[in-house]
C-alpha cells in the first residue's frame, strides 16, 4: 500500500478543472484510517455528516485537486455545475475562502448548490448562481418554493423567471408579498399569514416583528439600553424609549462628538448600508457622499432614484431621479400613490385621528375632508392645529424635534430644528448659499449674510442662466431645461409668450377646451406653436363703456349675440358661497400715490364684476362666465375622469 499522508500545503484550491473521483473502498480502512483521515473526512455510510454541505459526493467518495498528483487510477467526470469554473466543495479542515459547488448533506435534501466560504476552514453558505456573486440566494423558478430552489440573489434575479422561493407569501388573489400579518395575539414567523396589503386590522397585526409592548403598544421596537447595538437589544419603541436609559440599537448611528443620528454617508465610490459612517451633518463633502440611497447615475448625478418603469412600484424598481426620468416611461415608484380612478399622486392623506405614512390613503385632491386628515407631516396640536412642525427646543436639530409650528412656537424656547442653519458665530439662519457650481439645498452651507461672494452662491433657487443675471429662473430655454431662464430672458429667446395686458391665458385655455366640446368663441388666441397672440377682443359693446368679453359668439350675419367672461379671483372677487366671500386680498401691483401695496375686498371687486356683466346683458347679449376657482375645480376633476367636460363649470347670467 502506497503512503498517502500529506501535508495541507500539498493542496491547491485555485479554480481546479476537473473532478477526481477515488473509490475508498479499495483500501484497507483497518491499516489506513490516519492516511484516509489525512486527505478527507469520510464518513461511514450509515452516519451524518454533521456538517451537511461538506461532502460534494456522497459517503464514500471523496475529491482531491489536480495538483495532489497521486498514482492511481482516476476518473474524469463530467461537469453538472451551471458555472464549470466553480471546484467542488473541498474537506472543511482544507476549504480556503472562495466559491464552490456543493452536492449538499441531509439540511437541504442533497440538492446541489452553489456555495461561498467567507474564510479558511469557514463553513460553507447557500450563495447567488451568477457569476461569481458571493449574496445570499432567496429567488428561484416561478412557481416552486424552499431553500432548496433558492438559485439567485434579489438582484441578479430574472423578474420574468425568478420569484421569492424562501419567505413566506401571501397568496391572497396570487399575491406574492411576504407574510408579515397574522391572527391577533400570536407572535412568530410560523403564524403570518398575511401581507400587509392584504391583512384585515379586526383580525390580524404584525407577527414577525418585536414589539414594543408597553400599554398593549405594537409599534416595532428599535430602542434599547445605552452602550447596546444590534435588534436583538431592542426592548421599547420610540415614543416609549426613555432618553436616560434607551437608545436607538437597530440604525446604525454616526457617533462623531458623541452623535446619535444615523448614519446615511460613507467614502465616495462605495455604496451600501454598510459602508455608512457619517449622518449628513457630519459628513465631509470632499470625502463622503450618500451610499444608503440608491443614485441616478445617469450622466455621474447623485440624486436619489425615486423613478422607474410605468406600472412597477417599489424602490428596488426605482432607475432614474425625477429630473433625468422619462415621463412618457417612467413614474414615480418609490412614494405611495392614490390609486383613486387611476390617481398617480402621492399619498398623504388618512383616516382622521391616524398618524404615519402607513396609513396614507389618499392625496390631496380624493381626500375628504370629513373623513381624511394630513397623516404624514407632523403636526402642531396646540389648540387642535394641523399645521406642520418646524420648531422644537433650543440646541436640537432634526425633524424628531420638531413639536410646533412657526406660530405657535415659543421663542425663549423653540427655534427652527428642520431647515438646515449657518452657524457662522452661531447664526440660525436658514441656508442658501453654498459653493459655486453645486446646486441643491443639500450644499446651501451659508446664509445670505455670512456667505463670500468669491466662494459661496445661491445653490437653493436657481438662477438665470444668462450672463451677470441672479434673478430665479422659471422658465425654459431653447434646448429645453424647465427652469433655466427668468421671464424676462425666456420673452427674449422666445420659450414663452409675451405679456398681453389686453387678454389672459388662462381665458384663452378654458375657451380652447370649451371650442373642443362644441361652444366656441372667438377671443383673442395664443398660437402655442409660434407663441405669438392673433385676434383682438371686442369693443364698444356697452358705449361709452370700454368693457371687453374675452370672447364672443356671432351669428349668421356677423352680429355679436353671446358674450364670454374668465374671472380671475384675485380681480373679479368670489361669489357668496365661496369662503372667502367679502375678505381682504393684496394686490400685486404698488399704488402710485402712496407706493404701498394695494388691500382690496372681495365682496366689492364680485359686485363689481355682476354689475359690468349686467350691461352686457341689457344690451340683450347672452353673457356666461366662468370662475377661476371653477376653472381649477374641473382640472381637478379632470385628474379622476380625463373625459369630464368643462361646460357644466360655466355659469350663465
Amino acid at each position: 500500500m502506497m503512503d498517502m499522508s500529506h501535508s495541507n500545503d500539498d493542496f491547491s484550491w485555485t479554480k481546479p478543472s476537473k473532478r477526481l473521483r477515488i473509490d475508498l473502498s479499495a483500501y484497507d480502512s483497518s491499516s489506513d484510517t490516519d492516511e484516509t483521515e489525512a486527505t478527507s473526512h469520510a464518513h461511514d455510510s450509515g452516519s451524518d455528516c454533521s456538517d451537511g454541505d461538506c461532502c460534494a459526493a456522497g459517503p464514500s467518495t471523496t475529491f482531491l485537486p489536480d495538483s495532489a498528483v497521486m498514482p492511481m487510477e482516476c476518473e474524469e467526470q463530467e461537469e453538472e455545475e451551471e458555472s464549470p469554473t466553480l471546484p467542488p466543495l473541498p474537506p472543511k479542515a482544507n476549504r480556503p475562502p472562495g466559491k464552490y459547488r456543493s452536492a449538499g448533506g441531509p439540511r437541504n435534501k442533497f440538492v446541489s448548490k452553489t456555495v461561498y466560504v467567507p474564510k479558511f476552514g469557514g463553513r460553507a453558505k447557500s450563495c447567488c448562481t451568477f457569476g461569481w456573486c458571493e449574496a445570499r440566494c432567496s429567488f428561484g423558478l416561478i412557481g416552486t418554493f424552499g431553500d432548496e430552489h433558492a438559485i439567485r440573489c434579489a438582484k441578479h434575479a430574472d423578474e420574468t423567471l425568478h420569484e421569492d422561493v424562501v419567505s413566506k407569501r401571501c397568496g391572497v388573489d396570487g399575491c406574492k408579498a411576504r407574510c408579515s400579518f397574522g391572527p391577533i395575539g400570536t407572535f412568530g414567523d410560523e403564524h403570518a399569514i398575511r401581507c400587509k396589503d392584504h391583512a384585515d386590522e379586526t383580525r390580524h397585526e404584525d407577527v414577525v416583528s418585536k414589539r414594543c409592548g408597553v400599554d398593549g403598544c405594537k409599534t416595532q421596537c428599535s430602542f434599547g439600553p445605552i452602550g447596546m447595538f444590534g435588534k436583538k437589544h431592542a426592548i421599547r419603541c420610540k415614543d416609549h424609549a426613555d432618553e436616560t436609559r434607551h437608545e436607538d440599537v437597530v440604525n446604525k448611528r454616526c457617533g462623531v462628538d458623541g452623535c446619535k443620528t444615523r448614519c446615511s454617508f460613507g467614502l465616495i465610490g462605495t455604496f451600501g448600508a454598510e459602508h455608512a459612517i457619517r449622518c449628513e451633518h457630519h459628513a465631509d463633502e470632499t470625502r463622503h457622499e450618500d451610499v444608503v440611497s440608491k443614485r441616478c447615475g445617469v450622466d455621474g448625478c447623485k440624486t436619489r432614484c425615486t423613478f422607474g418603469p410605468i406600472g412597477k412600484f417599489g424602490a428596488k424598481h426605482a432607475i432614474r431621479c425625477e429630473h433625468h426620468a422619462d415621463k412618457t416611461r417612467h413614474e414615480d415608484v418609490v412614494n405611495k400613490r392614490c390609486g383613486v380612478d387611476g390617481c398617480k399622486t402621492q399619498c398623504r392623506f388618512g383616516p382622521i385621528g391616524k398618524f404615519g405614512a402607513k396609513h396614507a390613503i389618499r392625496c390631496k385632491d380624493h381626500a375628504d375632508e370629513t373623513l381624511h386628515e394630513d397623516v404624514v407631516s407632523k403636526r402642531c396640536g396646540v389648540y387642535g392645529c394641523k399645521t406642520r412642525c418646524s420648531f422644537g427646543p433650543i440646541g436640537t436639530f432634526g425633524r424628531e424635534h420638531a413639536i410646533r409650528c412657526k406660530d405657535h412656537a415659543d421663542k425663549t424656547l423653540h427655534e427652527d430644528v428642520v431647515n438646515k442653519r449657518c452657524g457662522v458665530d452661531g447664526c440660525k439662519t436658514q441656508c442658501s448659499f453654498g459653493p459655486i457650481g453645486t446646486f441643491g439645498r443639500e450644499h446651501a452651507i451659508r446664509c445670505e449674510h455670512h456667505a463670500d461672494e468669491t466662494l459661496h452662491e445661491n445653490v437653493v433657487s436657481k438662477r438665470c442662466e444668462h450672463d451677470d443675471c441672479n434673478v430665479r429662473a422659471h422658465f425654459p430655454n431653447e434646448a429645453g431645461d424647465p427652469c433655466a431662464l427668468c421671464v424676462k430672458h425666456a420673452f427674449e429667446a422666445g420659450t414663452v409668450a409675451a405679456y398681453n395686458p389686453r387678454a389672459s391665458k388662462a381665458a384663452c385655455a378654458s375657451m380652447d377646451v370649451l371650442a373642443r366640446e362644441g361652444h366656441a368663441y372667438a377671443h383673442e388666441h395664443l398660437n402655442l406653436a409660434t407663441l405669438q397672440w392673433e385676434g383682438k377682443e371686442v369693443e364698444g359693446l356697452v358705449h361709452p363703456h370700454k368693457h371687453r368679453p374675452d370672447g364672443v359668439r356671432r351669428n349668421a350675419e356677423g352680429a355679436v349675440t353671446h358674450v364670454f367672461f374668465y374671472h380671475g379671483n384675485l380681480w373679479h372677487g368670489f361669489p357668496p358661497e365661496h369662503e372667502a366671500y367679502d375678505t381682504q386680498v393684496c394686490l400685486p401691483q404698488k399704488s402710485k400715490e402712496t407706493g404701498e401695496y394695494k388691500w382690496v375686498n372681495t365682496k366689492a371687486r364680485y359686485e363689481k364684476t355682476m354689475a359690468d356683466m349686467a350691461l352686457f346683458k341689457a344690451k340683450g347679449f347672452v353673457v356666461h362666465y366662468l370662475w377661476e376657482h371653477h376653472h381649477h375645480e374641473w382640472k381637478r376633476e379632470q385628474r379622476r375622469n380625463p373625459a369630464a367636460p368643462l361646460w357644466p363649470f360655466v355659469c350663465r347670467l
